[in-house]
């Protein structure tokens, strides 16, 4: 059970990281069932983990990724056996452009890089609210693990304009996965959070995007 519990988790947070890089553009081979978005928008992390970018998918198996400008961002592979997953991960502001090559197809991407934005104006968590101030520097905040360990409860996201809260990701401090059924509701609302796993073994990360630039921006919760 446990095993496929995690197994479903991995599948929907590929799922949702997918859905959310959908860029406005792309282009393909179909020969080698390849897909590079011609556009990427990101902004850079201060203490979270740099968002992965989707920048492509495919099948071939030789492949040649160049970023033009590499103090701007890095290139991630992802293996999952039946394709590959190439990631672009912010590393400072500006601008650059990547050079994906696949057999005797080029493929160029441009991607612009924000410096951070706090996306929320409040959070509830449970029955406390904490003002967006606290994410104004910083895109990491801790808060008590005593005090929610052991509850299932609820967190409630209120974005500034132009901002829309997509999915969460629960984390332990090593990166893995931890399972959790959480409904999600309209208007950056997750219902049903079970806090468990130890201090700082306890991770909240928020994926929101900018609807004007389709920016991605993560904020993170450790319980600690």
């Amino acid at each position: 059970m446990k095993k496929t519990m995690k197994k479903l988790v991995v599948l929907v947070a590929i799922f949702a990281m997918l859905i959310t890089a959908i860029p406005v553009s792309a282009a393909n081979d179909a020969a080698t069932h390849t897909w590079v978005t011609d556009k990427l928008v990101g902004y850079v992390p201060v203490k979270s983990d740099a968002k992965q970018l989707s920048l492509a998918t495919t099948k071939a198996k030789n492949v040649s990724v160049k970023v033009a400008n590499p103090k701007i961002g890095k290139i991630v592979y992802e293996d999952l056996t039946f394709m590959k997953l190439i990631h672009f991960v912010p590393k400072r502001a500006g601008k650059t452009v990547v050079t994906t090559k696949v057999g005797k197809k080029t493929f160029k991407t441009n991607v612009t890089v924000y410096k951070y934005t706090d996306p929320i104006s409040s959070v509830k968590v449970g029955d406390t609210t904490i003002s967006g101030s606290k994410f104004a520097k910083t895109d990491r905040i801790y808060l008590d693990y005593d005090k929610y360990a052991g509850k299932t409860i609820n967190l409630k996201f209120n974005t500034k304009k132009d901002w829309y809260c997509c999915y969460m990701e629960l984390k332990d401090k090593d990166g893995n996965d931890i399972p959790n059924l959480i409904k999600q509701k309209e208007g950056g609302s997750f219902k049903g959070v079970y806090v468990h796993g130890g201090k700082g073994n306890f991770i909240c990360n928020i994926v929101f995007e900018n609807m004007k630039n389709k920016g991605v921006e993560t904020l993170s919760i450790v319980f600690k």
